[in-house]
């Protein structure tokens, strides 16, 4: 893990993060790739990804009576992700992104939980940088996260519009 978010994430758990806390930013450089860290999150807990090229994807940690919570874990904790910490960004899907101008440049390929091993993961890709944060939602104590980031085989780019691909007007 880069040295700066080993000190952030240790600084927040130290200080029993909540929402109100600052968030940690985990800086992905072209050197560091391909990048994967291991993240243990508690309620509360906002992390932002930067990659190579400046653009982030935020991703932060709720209960699951959150109505922005998807699947069920054993710690009552679920992940949201978007743009910006504590904003869900709508949903640009593979198979949308040719067809329509995006209001995100984030484009989300899906979800896939693996039967009988307590693995959820969720995939992105944002510009030419493919990203994978895989849940462990069978852990009892806060919710364990490992992110990867590696070079993209394909790109996406939102089609132009106004800044990160929105619509005009």
């Amino acid at each position: 893990m880069h040295k700066t978010a080993v000190l952030a994430a240790f600084s927040m758990a130290a200080a029993g993060c909540t929402r109100n806390s600052s968030i940690t930013v985990l800086e992905v450089t072209a050197n560091d790739l391909p990048y994967s860290a291991e993240l243990n999150l508690k309620k509360g807990d906002a992390y932002r990804l930067r990659l190579p090229d400046g653009k982030e994807l935020a991703f932060w940690c709720t209960s699951q009576d959150s109505p922005a919570a998807e699947q069920t874990s054993q710690s009552g904790l679920d992940m949201s992700w978007g743009e910006q910490p504590f904003k869900r960004s709508p949903v640009v899907y593979e198979r949308d992104s040719e067809q329509k101008k995006a209001t995100t440049y984030i484009l989300f390929e899906g979800v896939t939980t693996y039967t009988g091993s307590g693995r959820s993961e969720s995939s992105f890709v944002i510009g030419n940088w493919r990203i994978v944060l895989a849940e462990n939602i069978s852990s009892p104590e806060g919710l364990p996260i490992t992110v990867t980031v590696r070079q993209s085989a394909s790109s996406y780019k939102p089609m132009q519009g106004t800044p990160n691909g929105a619509p005009d007007g």
